[in-house]
């Protein structure tokens, strides 16, 4: 079979043809984590060699496709929880958004050296989105919008 036995390890050489395979590995090597061409073939086998060797030798598994969640599956009970979830999570944002805004809003305040009432914050009169985000607020809701019109 011509191949030298490192430490239990065969020393083996590979030609690559696939010229997006070769595009692959070299962006992989990019990251920091990986420094070699032989870290990488021995981390792709790692995470493949058994899929391809089920498929090729009949192991049942790899003939399955995976099972798919299919949208068109939820039913009017599915949905009406769905709604309800979606709503709690609006809620959730929107009240983390508002004291988030009044705690910025008095941050401000005390750096400008402006005293803070603590009525304001009980009232809700600080929780207005800062300017300087309210632009960007409403031009990535008008993007979102329109994602979902198209």
């Amino acid at each position: 079979m011509g191949r030298k036995e490192v430490d239990k390890c065969a020393d083996k050489h590979i030609r690559i043809t696939d010229v997006s395979l070769c595009e692959k590995i070299d962006d992989i090597l990019r990251l920091p984590n990986y420094k070699s061409f032989n870290k990488v073939i021995n981390d792709a086998l790692w995470y493949g060699l058994d899929e391809l060797h089920r498929k090729l030798f009949g192991d049942k598994k790899a003939n399955e496709e995976p099972p798919q969640e299919n949208a068109a599956n939820v039913n009017g009970e599915n949905m009406k929880e769905l709604k309800l979830l979606l709503r709690e999570i609006i809620l959730n944002e929107t009240l983390n958004k508002q004291m988030l805004s009044a705690l910025y809003r008095a941050k401000s305040m005390e750096l400008r050296g402006m005293a803070i009432s603590g009525k304001l914050f009980e009232d809700g009169r600080m929780c207005e989105t800062p300017e300087y985000l309210a632009e960007t607020e409403l031009r990535e809701l008008s993007k979102l919008s329109e994602e979902v019109m198209v």
